[in-house]
This record gives C-alpha cells, structure tokens and sequence, in this order.
C-alpha cells in the first residue's frame, strides 16, 4: 500500500524528468492565448513565436499568430501566417474566414471570397461567414449575391444584428 502512495506522490516530480523541465510548444501556444486575452498583444507574439520555433506544423500557433499580427495593424504579415495555418491543416474553416476578412482588409475582396466559400464548405452553420461572404460581394458591387448571404446569416443566426443593417 505505501509503495502506491509512494508512486502517486512522485508523478508530478516524475513528469517533470520526464519533461526535462522544458516548455513544449504547446505551453508555449496556451500562453499566448491567454495572455492575448488580456489584451497583451505583443507578450502573446512573442510566446506564438516559440511555439512555431519548437513545432513549425503547430497550424493553431499560426492562426493565434495572424490574429495577433490583424490586431497590431500587420495584415500583410497576418495573411502569411493564415496561409501557412490552412496550408498546414486546410480543414480549420475559422482559418479561411480569418484569412478572408484580412484579405478584404486589404482589399483582395475575390480572394476574401474564395476563403468564405471555403469556410462556408467546411462549416455550413457559420453564420458569421455567411455575412462576410455578403460584404465580400456587396464590395464587388454584387447586390443579389450579397443579399442571399445576409438572409442566410439571419436564417442561421436571427439574433446576429450586422446581417439586417444593409
């Protein structure tokens, strides 16, 4: 009996050998997110930084890292971490949606399109897509599409105020 309280006493020190002592990118990555929650913008760059240095497949890494670059006015840069983060795990919609408001941000408003389509294809539900596909076509200047988008954003989400204002 004492030898299994023994063990359970020491898995905490157990683990630490087992860890060296050394933060994993995922540490590193769940700091970041909630020090971006704070509002500690550059204090989260810097933790989503060391996340991708110890695994440069970390997609999620690269997302926060874009969504961090959009927040600090750096769309252009937010664009390339949103590319590497689809590239890396192209079937995250919230990936294509994010790259797709920085792209009309940037006034790329046909690709901003494409990435709601690609949202929208992997998350039919998303209201929020719906809607930014119709500003995405409204900007080009396509009234008909942009309404059918707006009317699906209110059918999937009647309490999501920015759909009725047109």
């Amino acid at each position: 009996m004492h030898s299994v309280w023994l063990l359970i006493g020491s898995l905490p020190l157990l683990l630490l050998m087992a860890c060296n002592g050394q933060n994993t990118a995922d540490d590193y990555f769940f700091t970041g997110v909630e020090l971006q929650k704070k509002g500690l913008m550059e204090e989260s760059l810097a933790k989503y930084d060391e996340a991708i240095r110890l695994d440069p497949s970390h997609a999620r890494a690269f997302g926060n890292r874009a969504s961090t670059y959009n927040y600090l006015g750096q769309p252009e840069r937010a664009l390339l971490d949103f590319d590497e983060a689809i590239r890396l795990d192209p079937n995250t919609s919230s990936f294509y949606g994010n790259r797709g408001q920085t792209s009309m941000k940037l006034g790329k408003t046909e690709q901003a399109v494409y990435d709601f389509d690609q949202a929208i294809k992997l998350a039919p539900e998303d209201g929020i897509a719906h809607y930014n596909r119709g500003v995405a076509h409204e900007l080009l200047g396509e009234p008909e599409p942009a309404m059918h988008e707006y009317g699906e954003a209110i059918r999937l989400n009647p309490q999501f105020a920015p759909a009725y204002v047109i």
